[in-house]
Formats: structure tokens, sequence, C-alpha cells
């Protein structure tokens, strides 16, 4: 096949919060007083119809986590040759280190 129905959303789209970033040193606290909401725009090309195809989405600072990442959905069986998606995964997070 040249293509995987089951994966095809199971993409996320990131941003690094380095220095130049806008939300670098943002805090949970500094975003609920400031009423923060992240107005995400997506665009790309329909692969099977080479159409044009958009997206938006609104996040409230109630939908953000701070200093947590997304479990790993993954899970490759080095036994067995296997690698598992787990959807029961899909919605989970976890804590990280990175608090500044």
């Amino acid at each position: 096949r040249s293509h995987s129905n089951i994966m095809r959303a199971t993409w996320s789209l990131t941003h690094k919060l380095g220095e130049d970033s806008p939300l670098h040193g943002l805090t949970e606290e500094v975003a609920a007083q400031k009423l923060l909401c992240l107005v995400i725009f997506v665009s790309g090309t329909d692969a099977r119809y080479r159409q044009p195809i958009y997206a938006h989405k609104v996040y409230y600072c109630s939908d953000l986590r701070f200093d947590s990442a997304f479990e790993d959905v993954l899970e490759f069986r080095e036994g067995e040759g296997e690698i598992v998606l787990d959807l029961g995964r899909l919605h989970s997070i976890k804590p990280t280190s990175l608090a500044t």
C-alpha cells in the first residue's frame, strides 16, 4: 500500500519555545492574567484530490498544559518485532522537567 489510514491523524504541530518565541518564559499564571488564547491556522493540500484544505482552532488558557508533554502512543516490542499503536494513551500527558 502507498498509505495507511490508521496513521492518518497521528501527527502534531509543534512550536519550539526558544528565546525568539513570543511564548518564551510564559507561565501559567501570566497566561491566565492576560486571558491568553492561541489561534491556529493550518493550510495544506489534499493528497488525493490535490485541492487546498484549511483548518483553524482556538485554544484558550484553560486548554493549555504547562510543563507537560504527550505520552508516547507507539510502543516497539523488540522480542516480537512489532510496533503497537496504543490509542488509549492518545490524550494522556506527562509532566516534564522543562520548567523555567
